[in-house]
């Protein structure tokens, strides 16, 4: 089963994705024990400085990550949501020069910045979250053009419900009845809910609307199903909206509609980065419904951006030509990208 690299970049299709934009500034720290061993003993002595932590600032939300991966691959992708001024221009001076479209970002609201506190070799991410003016989003904040950029679009993937405490469901609802209206194709990725206590009331609110896919991971599905294991969980919350579940995680995927369940194993890579992982599993999973392939080559393709994504030093989506070196380097170990 090969990746489908031969039909990108996809430039006829066209994707919304709203509405989270972050800063991330992301910290490169030891393993937790040793972290703050050290971070204790200055904090003790008075206060100090730690020398030589890498760390960097980008892009980042659910959202923003996702619609870069889609720019990537060559989509039309047009990008939603409300930030200040400087979050604007941050977002202008990095993924907009990767073809993603912000006319439609508003900058009159607050910045929404993650501190990533990535632990260890394997990044594990503590997240010190401000969502800004994510937090309060609502359908109110869609003006006509947003409409309009939905109802024209192939796709709408709407991401992080979890930052948006105040309106979210309405949101989710209320964008779900715009698309639905135009036939076009609706994605969600809620994020992690364990902070919030509706997430019942999400899944209760999705039986009512025709969401097409709702995208978790592992965590996430038992959190919001009730049930252990990815299948067990994307069959029963499949069953209770009618919505098609797909659930990832560092290993597998699996796809769950109407009693079908596939299933696809990840990409053997060295990850660098696990931050955005799930944004980019969720741009590939996109992309191959957008292009009609089967469930196990639309999962293959979802793992193979992911993977492209984490191993790349800076975190950077793959294009057409990155996929392919990964399918080389799948099926000769011994091959490395260039």
């Amino acid at each position: 089963m090969s990746l489908p690299v031969d039909r990108l970049p996809a430039e006829d299709l066209a994707v919304v994705c709203l509405p989270d934009l972050f800063l991330d500034h992301v910290i490169e720290l030891p393993e937790i024990d040793e972290a703050e061993e050290t971070i204790g003993r200055i904090h003790s002595q008075g206060g100090g400085k730690v020398l030589d932590v890498p760390q960097q600032v980008v892009p980042g939300g659910n959202a923003a990550n996702a619609a870069h991966a889609l720019a990537r691959l060559g989509l039309e992708v047009d990008l939603a949501g409300r930030t200040s001024q400087r979050g604007k221009a941050f977002f202008q001076c990095t993924i907009a020069r990767d073809g993603v479209g912000l006319s439609l970002v508003r900058e009159d609201g607050e910045l929404a910045a993650t501190s990533v506190l990535a632990y260890g070799p394997e990044g594990t991410n503590v997240m010190l979250n401000d969502p800004g003016s994510v937090e309060g989003y609502g359908p109110e904040d869609l003006r006509e053009a947003d409409e309009q950029a939905i109802r024209a679009a192939d796709a709408v993937l709407v991401g992080n419900w979890a930052s948006m405490t105040e309106h979210g469901t309405e949101l989710v609802r209320h964008v779900v009845d715009v698309a639905d209206r135009a036939d076009t194709w609706t994605y969600l990725d809620a994020a992690d809910p364990s902070r919030r206590e509706d997430g019942e009331q999400l899944v209760a609110a999705l039986a009512d609307v025709p969401l097409d896919v709702w995208a978790m991971n592992d965590a996430e599905v038992e959190l919001f199903s009730g049930e252990a294991g990815l299948e067990a969980g994307a069959r029963a919350l499949a069953e209770r909206t009618g919505a098609r579940v797909d659930v990832h995680s560092g290993e597998t995927a699996v796809s769950a509609r109407s009693g079908v369940v596939a299933e696809a194993e990840t990409f053997d890579v060295e990850p660098r980065h696990l931050t955005g992982a799930g944004d980019a599993f969720n741009a590939g999973n996109l992309v191959g419904d957008l292009l009609g392939l089967d469930p196990g080559e639309r999962l293959r393709l979802a793992h193979a951006v992911a993977a492209a994504t984490i191993s790349h030093p800076d975190a950077r989506p793959p294009d057409a030509e990155a996929l392919a070196a990964l399918e080389t380097q799948a099926q000769d170990p011994t091959a490395r990208p260039t």
